[in-house]
């Protein structure tokens, strides 16, 4: 019997890797809009694509995972996308070409995280665990990964964090190689699974209040580091 199973721990790597970018990203990429001089409204436009995104899109991946079975195959295509994009951002000159940039990273990641947290539960269910035990290597890499990066990012060096960002979701991409293949599919009819959860009370009571609760919450997560940096702080010492 194989005390680590290899469908655990590509899951582990994948969700590790992933959030580890995570952490060189989210809390510092405001840092980045106002260093290459981009006004409060373009910072807050920006931020909000992946939410964005991250509301809009991931029934449709689902529709394509349920019918097709391209779960593996979407999830390896949007962490790909973004590893070869993301280092491309310092090359844009203009705001017009950073935007259309971002949005193509909102779209392509908005099913990185939806289409693993499926594959890790089908997997669960065949062999046994709990989610919790496996998706608590993606907080370790972005509390570790947030933590190294402020060492990194002083004056200038925060120029980096695309090139950075794009290198460790392709550490994310091989993960992907080795996750475990998708096995359950859906025959739902068009729409059918989105009716049934929206007449759910319950569900739609937790999803306004999500909803709700992120709204109030994004203007702290996409200001926050420059609220620091006018207050004084710099990079971890």
């Amino acid at each position: 019997m194989q005390l680590w199973p290899v469908g655990a721990w590509s899951l582990r790597l994948y969700y590790f890797w992933y959030f580890a970018a995570a952490g060189i990203y989210f809390p510092y990429v405001s840092l980045y809009y106002h260093e290459i001089h981009l006004d409060g409204a373009q910072i807050g436009l920006l931020a909000s694509l992946a939410p964005l995104a991250g509301v809009l899109l991931p029934p449709l991946w689902g529709l394509l995972s349920d019918r097709l079975g391209w779960r593996k195959r979407i999830l390896i295509t949007s962490v790909l996308t973004a590893a070869i994009v993301a280092p491309l951002v310092p090359l844009l000159g203009s705001f017009t070409l950073l935007l259309a940039i971002i949005v193509l990273l909102a779209v392509v990641l908005s099913p990185a995280v939806p289409l693993a947290d499926a594959t890790t539960l089908e997997w669960l269910r065949g062999n046994g665990g709990t989610f919790g035990n496996i998706r608590v290597f993606g907080s370790i890499g972005y509390l570790g990964s947030s933590l190294l990066v402020g060492i990194l990012f002083s004056g200038r060096h925060i120029l980096w964090l695309f090139p950075l960002y794009g290198a460790v979701l392709f550490g994310a991409c091989l993960a992907t190689l080795t996750v475990p293949g998708q096995h359950d599919r859906a025959h739902l009819s068009s729409g059918e699974g989105i009716r049934s959860i929206l007449r759910d009370r319950r569900v739609t009571i937790f999803l306004a209040l999500v909803i709700l609760g992120y709204t109030s919450f994004a203007a702290y997560n996409t200001f926050f580091a420059l609220y620091l940096k006018e207050l004084g702080a710099g990079p971890v010492r």
